[in-house]
C-alpha cells in the first residue's frame, strides 16, 4: 500500500475544517479517498453522513473505485480481527456512500423536500439537449406572440433592429435564459431602477474599473513614456511629437478626474502609436534609439493594448441612457421567454440543471430544512473547489451553519480553474479559503506541492516558465501567482525539454502541400528520433497532443509524406 507524504498526512486531519491546494499529480484522489475512509473506520459513522462531491461523474466512478479498493488491500493487508470487521462493515455500506456530483448531491435533497421546493415530487431532471429544445421552443412563441402584441411589438423591433436579425436577437435570450441566475441577479439589483440610476450605475461602473485597470499603473506608465520621449528628445530637442507629449505628460500630472486622465492617455496613444499597436519607428523613435528601452516599449504598448477598452466618447452620457433603456427592454422579453419555459417545465415536470442548484439554494434558506440537511452531513468534502460558483458557496456553507458545525475539507488548484464560462469564481475559492482560516486558523490552509506525475526535467521546465509567465497576477481577471511543483517521482526517467521554431522565412517555404510548416519539422524531427536516438526509440514511443483536432490534417499530410505510421485518438467523428 503506498504510504503518505507529510504534505499528505496533514491534510488526513479531520478534526478541523481544511482547504487543500493540490498541483497537479499530486495525489489528490489519494487523499481524498485515504480521508473518507479514516472518518469512516475512527468515527464509526455511517457513509450516508459523509458527502464527498465531485465536478463529474468519471470523477465520482474513480474516486468511488479508489476507496472500494484501499479497503480490499486494507482487508488483505491486516490482522487486527476487529479492524478487518470495520471494514467489512464500511465495504457493505459502500452501495449507499454520497459520492456524487453536485447536481446528483442536490437531487438527493430536493427528493426529500419537494414540498417545500414547490415541486413534484416525481420531478425529472432533462439533460442539455432536452433543455435547449424547450428554451428554443419558448423564445420562438415569446417572439410570435409579441410581433401580435400592440403594446410590445414596437420594443421588440427596436430590440430587432439593434441586434441587426431575428435570430440574433433569439440566440441572445437563448443564452440569458441558460444563464438566468445571474441575469435574475442583475435584474433585481440593477434594472428594477429607474434608467437615470442604471444609466449612473454604467458610469461609476466604468470608472471603478478604469482606476483599478487603467490608473492603479499609471505611475509605472509615466515612467515609461517619459524614458522614452526622453530618448527622442536627447536626440532631437525641437522634436514636434516628443514635446507635445512632454506638455500632455506636464498636464496630465495636474488631473484628478480619472475621465480627464483617460482623455489624456489616448492623446499619447494618438500620437505614438501605429495602427496595429505598435510604437511609431518612422516620426518618432526608430531602431536606431531603442538599445535599452525593451522593457518601456513593452509596458507601454501592453498598456494602451489595455487602454482602448476605455475610450470615453464625447457622447458618453448619452449611450449610457441608451444602454439602460436597452437593458430593460431586454429584460421584459427575456422574463416572457423565461415564464413559458417555466411553464413548460411544470407541465412536464421537468427540472434542468440551473433549477437543481437555484431550489436547492432556496429552499436552504428555510430553517427546517437547512436543520435536517445539516443534521444529517456530518462531513463535506469537495474535489475541484476552483471550479465552483457563488450559487454552490450558498448550498454548501448554510448546510455547515457557516462551518459551526461538522466538517469541510475542500481541494483544489487555482491554476487550473478553466470554467468561467459555467461561473466558475477563483473568489469564492478565496473566500472560502478566509471562512476556514477564521474557524481553524491558518495551518488549517494546506497544499500538496509534489508532483508524482513529472519527469525532473519537465518538472523544472515548468517551474522557470511560470515563474515568469504568471509574475504579475491580476486578481480581477482570475489570475494566480507562480507556486513552484516539487518532482516526487522516485523513478529514474530520462528526457529533456526541446523547442521546434519554425522562421517566417520557412513557413513561407513549405508547401501547403506538405502539410504545413510545423507539421514538416514534426515529422523530420520523429524521423531523426527513430533513426539516430542511442535509446531505439520506436514509432509507438511517440505521442503527439494537439490543441485543437484541426492540427489533424495537416499531421496526416506529413506523416503520409514520409511513411510514418500513426493512430489517431479522438480525430473527428463519422458523421463529422
Amino acid at each position: 500500500m503506498a504510504s503518505l507524504t507529510t504534505y499528505q498526512e496533514k491534510a488526513l486531519d479531520y478534526k478541523k475544517h481544511i482547504s487543500l491546494t493540490a498541483n497537479a499529480g499530486s495525489g489528490k484522489t489519494f487523499v481524498l479517498s485515504k480521508r473518507y475512509l479514516r472518518i469512516a473506520l475512527e468515527e464509526g459513522i455511517p457513509l450516508r453522513n459523509i458527502a464527498a462531491i465531485t465536478f463529474t461523474d468519471k470523477a465520482a466512478g474513480e474516486l468511488y473505485k479508489k476507496i472500494a479498493s484501499q479497503i480490499e488491500e486494507s482487508l488483505q493487508a491486516s490482522q487486527n480481527e476487529e479492524e478487518k470487521r470495520k471494514l467489512e462493515y464500511v465495504r457493505r455500506q459502500l452501495v449507499s456512500a454520497n459520492i456524487s456530483t453536485i447536481h446528483s448531491f442536490c437531487i438527493d435533497i430536493l427528493k426529500e423536500h419537494p414540498v417545500e421546493a414547490g415541486l413534484d415530487a416525481n420531478f425529472t431532471p432533462i439533460d442539455e439537449q432536452t433543455s435547449d429544445e424547450l428554451i428554443e421552443l419558448s423564445v420562438e412563441e415569446m417572439i410570435k406572440s409579441s410581433i401580435k402584441n400592440p403594446d410590445e411589438t414596437n420594443n421588440l423591433k427596436y430590440l430587432i433592429r439593434i441586434f441587426a436579425s431575428k435570430g440574433l436577437f433569439a440566440g441572445e435570450i437563448i443564452s440569458l435564459i441558460k444563464n438566468r441566475k445571474n441575469v435574475l441577479s442583475f435584474s433585481e439589483s440593477i434594472y428594477s431602477k429607474p434608467g437615470s440610476k442604471i444609466a449612473e450605475f454604467f458610469h461609476n461602473s466604468f470608472i471603478e474599473y478604469a482606476d483599478k485597470i487603467i490608473i492603479s499603473r499609471l505611475g509605472e506608465f509615466v515612467s515609461s513614456i517619459k524614458e522614452i520621449n526622453n530618448t527622442v528628445l536627447d536626440n532631437k530637442a525641437d522634436h514636434k511629437i516628443g514635446a507635445d507629449i512632454r506638455d500632455i505628460i506636464s498636464r496630465l500630472a495636474k488631473l484628478n478626474k480619472t475621465e480627464d486622465k483617460i482623455k489624456c492617455l489616448f492623446e499619447i496613444k494618438n500620437l505614438i502609436l501605429v495602427k496595429e499597436g505598435r510604437i511609431k519607428l518612422r516620426d518618432y523613435l526608430p531602431a536606431k534609439l531603442r538599445g535599452g528601452l525593451a522593457d518601456s516599449i513593452a509596458f507601454t504598448e501592453e498598456y494602451f493594448d489595455e487602454l482602448k477598452y476605455f475610450e470615453i466618447e464625447d457622447t458618453s452620457g448619452e449611450i449610457e441612457t441608451e444602454l439602460a433603456k436597452f437593458g430593460k427592454t431586454l429584460i421584459y422579453f427575456f422574463n416572457i421567454a423565461l415564464n413559458n419555459y417555466s411553464k413548460k417545465k411544470t407541465e412536464n415536470g421537468y427540472l434542468d440543471y440551473e433549477d437543481i442548484l437555484l431550489y436547492t439554494q432556496k429552499i436552504l434558506e428555510l430553517e427546517n430544512v437547512r436543520e435536517d440537511v445539516s443534521g444529517k452531513f456530518n462531513y463535506i468534502m469537495i474535489d475541484e473547489y476552483q471550479d465552483t460558483n457563488e450559487i454552490q458557496y450558498k448550498i454548501f456553507l448554510p448546510i455547515l451553519d457557516q462551518l459551526k458545525k461538522g466538517n469541510l475539507f475542500v481541494v483544489g488548484d487555482e491554476k487550473q480553474s478553466i470554467y468561467m464560462f459555467r461561473d466558475a469564481e477563483l473568489e469564492v475559492f478565496d473566500r472560502t479559503k478566509k471562512n476556514i482560516e477564521a474557524m481553524s486558523g491558518k495551518e488549517a490552509l494546506l497544499t500538496l506541492p509534489d508532483s508524482f506525475r513529472m519527469a525532473p526535467a519537465i518538472c523544472l521546465f515548468t517551474n522557470i516558465l511560470f515563474q515568469n509567465l504568471f509574475r504579475y497576477p491580476n486578481i480581477l481577471y482570475n489570475e494566480v501567482g507562480p507556486s513552484d511543483l516539487v518532482c516526487a517521482r522516485k523513478d529514474e526517467v530520462a528526457g529533456g525539454i526541446e523547442f521546434l521554431l519554425c522562421s517566417e522565412e520557412t513557413a513561407d517555404i513549405e508547401s501547403e502541400n506538405n502539410g504545413g510548416p510545423e507539421a514538416e519539422m514534426i515529422a523530420k524531427r520523429i524521423l531523426h528520433l527513430v533513426k539516430n536516438s542511442p535509446d531505439k526509440i520506436t514509432w509507438h514511443d511517440i505521442a503527439i497532443l494537439c490543441r485543437k483536432r484541426k492540427s489533424f490534417a495537416e499531421l496526416e499530410k506529413a506523416f503520409t509524406k514520409y511513411n510514418i505510421p500513426f493512430l489517431i485518438i479522438g480525430g473527428k467523428g463519422f458523421f463529422q
